[in-house]
């Protein structure tokens, strides 16, 4: 038996052998050879009975009996909770596999010494510092490992000579953050080169280059290997036949990514004109291209694909080719990954003279676009059966007391067979829900692959998280974390649909259609990405912004306070208090309750009016120059970055609109009531710290840009003191026009309103003083243009009426008219549509009765 073993191994390695002279080969039949080196007297082979040497004057092989990776394989050391962005394989010396691969701040290695099989115990390469952007790594020809990735200040490069047990301290290579996309390769000659592309918004994507003669310990000053108008990315090099270098890269010259080839006979000085390897009407990203012993290159990467159904969603697969002449030709494309999600970001290296490769996949995630690490072996891995994918989920009409209705996107490589939902309010589970995609379930069209069912009412503040089991034909079932959404307090009873939520935040730029600011109502353009209010104070040496858009714990509902939002002084009042008692950065000690009224009227009902009532709560005692503005961040149409407006300063109103005119129409801010005259106003970016917000606040009237961009809008009251205990207010108005004429006239109506309906409803302010007697205070500031604070104290419960007169008697508001509480009040009073003049106050509390003069000059 023993000598037939030995024969049929003999026989085995002829066969083998003559096949590799003839370079015909079936690579896939012999997937277990793992080297190919020429001009040595041996053949090594690995079998049943250890390993043999047999004699042979050209070439040494070594066959290891890998396992089979029949399916792709899931990397162990990853939290099925989180992403985890890239890995990359290394084969070796020892033969082992190495797999390094990037978590939030850290990069570590694992080895395998079964194939793949099983991983040992995880080495840490850095850690704690920032996240590690795309990597790539190497084995070269001495053993030593190379790892390198990207950081906001450039590329980085660590390199372990132990098999990746020690790695040395992190080197800087280059020191341009805008390098990444890093490729390391080794040529022939010994030579290591690192590829990167660099975007600016000038030059787009550029692809540059180092090399390195000393295994990676110094390198070269930069190179440039291809710069054109165009975008390039992902470049790569590898020695072809002869002295030829062979390098490989992506752009876009055609409308879609694709791969184009330069070779070089002077070792990188000159190149070629590019030739098209990979071209189709699709993109194809990313090459790797690894070279066999005997010059045979396998180039991988990935694909973009229509999904089999969904229409407008795509997969992402990853191809492979061959060549077997240097690089002149190549096999035609074959799909190693079969995923209907995404499958991308792979690296590999060879093991057994076969591609071993790590990639980016969606496929049995728990979360839509959960991207996990997996790998597999081409040649071995066949990936028959994968799970169906989820590509979106999606809840509509998310107002109170409205149903809600889901819609689930999926696909699958064979066909979809059903679809459920589970879901919970506030932790209480719910469900499963059958879910139909017969177009009669606000599904859409019967048979697309989007499957759809309603839930609800539910009420304000309910928190909503939905689930998806989706199985296919062939009865995999995969459970997928869709979304959630909590019911929010929203505007909808006049031609703006908007929300606002307990921590001042004007739409919500996570949220699915209906959160954002919508209008016209019929249409539901979406204008609107995100907003929020902003007070800024210069004390303390210390410039703080509270606003919700930068740290989301600025401002947060006060204890115990409630949403409402019901008919009052308009068809749809709103109401919620927050404080800055839970920020990050130290507190201002503010409480604001903020209001909003919108209309259904036709001739109004084209604005929000937001009105916010500020108290200082003492945390820095008396509090001086307080800045209130509003920041929005429109988004006019499909296309953030064609927006443009400008500035009416004769009604303190800014506005956007898209310059294309899709859709056609403006959104504006304005200033209402006392806070009617404008101290700064921007459509510039704020970045994102408080010193840098403060100066957009407090600076004047920037230039108005003159070019489309992503514009955001500021605009910011007069400032004012507010002393501890005391309360102010601030107004301003969202409104939405179809031309400038038409904005300008609703923000008109929208301040006719406000002086006249809501100014005399507005409640006046108790502050945290203690009074012992009746008192009405002069008003303040005598003389007053256009508007004056009066201040009276209530030492009992009392029925309190506060109006002003002209000097002829003639009553002209009722500011108060209502039982109050022990306090001293203070309420505002806008003279704005009265002519220059004396007025009287007069206050009654039960028998106390108290006259004053206030004039107004304009």
């Amino acid at each position: 038996m023993k000598n037939l073993t030995v024969f049929l191994s003999m026989f085995f390695v002829s066969l083998l052998l003559h096949s590799l002279s003839a370079q015909t080969f079936d690579k896939f039949k012999y997937q277990n050879i793992s080297k190919i080196v020429t001009g040595f007297d041996e053949i090594s082979y690995t079998g049943k009975y250890g390993k043999r040497m047999l004699n042979n004057s050209r070439t040494s092989l070594q066959i290891p009996m890998l396992p089979s990776l029949s399916e792709p394989v899931y990397f162990p050391y990853q939290s099925p909770n989180a992403s985890f962005a890239e890995a990359f394989p290394v084969s070796l010396a020892n033969g082992q596999i190495l797999m390094v691969w990037k978590g939030m701040d850290t990069l570590k290695c694992a080895h395998s010494t079964d194939g793949g099989l099983t991983w040992g115990t995880p080495v840490v390469i850095i850690s704690g510092g920032e996240w590690p952007g795309v990597i790539s790594g190497i084995r070269t020809t001495s053993g030593r490992v190379l790892a390198g990735w990207k950081e906001s200040s450039g590329l980085w490069l660590s390199y372990s000579d132990d098999h990746g047990i020690n790695w040395s301290a992190p080197v800087s290579v280059t020191n341009n953050g805008g390098d990444g996309n890093c490729t390391i390769t080794q040529t022939l000659d010994g030579k290591l080169w690192l590829f990167y592309h660099r975007w600016d918004s000038s030059t787009f994507e550029d692809i540059y280059y180092r090399t390195s003669t000393d295994d990676g310990l110094s390198w070269s000053s930069e190179q440039t290997f291809v710069a054109t108008p165009l975008e390039e990315r992902f470049g790569t090099v590898v020695s072809g036949n002869g002295s030829t270098l062979l390098a490989f890269y992506n752009n876009n010259d055609t409308g879609n990514f694709d791969i184009y080839m330069v070779t070089s006979t002077d070792n990188g000085a000159t190149w070629s004109a590019p030739s098209p390897i990979v071209n189709s009407w699709r993109d194809e990203s990313r090459p790797i291209v690894l070279r066999q012993a005997n010059g045979d290159l396998w180039m991988i990467y990935f694909r973009f694909n229509p999904a089999p159904v969904l229409s407008g969603y795509d997969e992402r697969d990853i191809y492979y080719i061959q060549s077997f002449d240097g690089g002149n030709t190549w096999t035609t494309p074959t799909q190693f990954t079969q995923y209907v999600g995404r499958d991308f970001r792979h690296n590999a290296d060879l093991v057994g003279n076969q591609p071993f490769v790590s990639f980016i996949s969606w496929r049995w995630g728990q979360w839509i676009y959960q991207q996990q690490i997996w790998y597999g072996q081409i040649g071995t891995t066949q990936d028959l059966n994968p799970p169906p994918a989820v590509f979106n989920g999606n809840a509509t009409s998310l107002a109170p007391n409205d149903t809600i209705y889901i819609q689930a996107f999926v696909d699958d490589e064979n066909s979809v067979s059903d679809v459920q939902m589970s879901y919970s309010v506030n932790g209480i589970p719910f469900g499963p829900v059958q879910m139909f995609d017969d177009g009669l379930h606000n599904d859409e069209n019967p048979g697309d692959n989007i499957w759809g069912e309603s839930i609800g009412s539910f009420q304000v503040e309910d928190f909503i998280s939905y689930t998806f089991s989706v199985t296919d034909i062939t009865n995999n079932t995969v459970n997928v974390e869709s979304g959630s959404f909590d019911i929010r307090p929203t505007h909808n009873v006049g031609n703006i649909i908007l929300n606002f939520r307990p921590n001042s935040q004007l739409a919500d730029m996570n949220s699915t259609s209906g959160s954002n600011a919508f209008w016209p109502r019929v249409s539901g353009d979406d204008y609107l990405f995100h907003g929020g209010l902003w007070i800024g104070w210069n004390g303390l040496s210390d410039y703080r912004v509270m606003n919700v858009h930068y740290n989301d714990q600025d401002w947060q509902r006060t204890d115990g306070s409630t949403i409402t939002l019901e008919e009052g002084l308009s068809d749809q009042d709103g109401n919620v208090t927050y404080d800055d008692q839970k920020a990050v950065s130290p507190s201002i000690g503010l409480q604001v309750r903020q209001e909003s009224y919108q209309w259904s009227n036709s001739n109004r009902n084209d604005f929000i009016i937001f009105k916010y009532i500020i108290t200082n709560t003492g945390e820095n005692g008396d509090l001086s120059d307080l800045f209130t503005a509003v920041w929005l961040d429109p988004d006019v149409g499909e296309d953030a970055a064609n927006d443009l407006g400008g500035y009416d300063s004769s009604r303190s109103l800014i506005y956007l609109k898209d310059e294309e005119g899709i859709p056609n129409g403006y959104i504006g801010l304005k200033l209402l009531g006392i806070e009617d005259s404008t101290y700064s106003r921007t459509i510039d970016r704020p970045d994102a710290n408080d010193m840098d917000r403060y100066y957009h606040m407090t600076t004047g009237f920037p230039s108005i840009p003159t070019n489309p961009s992503d514009y955001q809008m500021l605009l910011t009251a007069q400032p004012f003191d507010l002393d501890f205990g005391y309360s102010d207010s601030v107004a301003f108005g969202l409104v939405m026009g179809g031309s400038l004429a038409e904005l300008q006239a609703n923000a008109d109506t929208m301040k006719w309103i406000y002086d006249n309906e809501l100014v005399v409803g507005i409640k006046d302010f108790v502050s945290r003083e203690i009074p012992t007697k009746f008192s009405l205070a002069q008003n303040f500031p005598n003389p007053f243009n256009p508007s004056t604070k009066i201040k009276y104290s209530v030492p009992q419960r009392s029925n309190v009426t506060l109006k002003v007169y002209d000097i002829l008697g003639n009553e002209i508001a009722t500011l108060v008219n209502e039982e109050k509480d022990q306090g001293v009040y203070t309420v505002n009073f806008d003279a704005n549509n009265l002519a220059s003049g004396l007025y009287l106050y007069r206050i009654q509390a039960g028998s106390f009765i108290e006259t004053k003069k206030m004039i107004l000059l304009k």
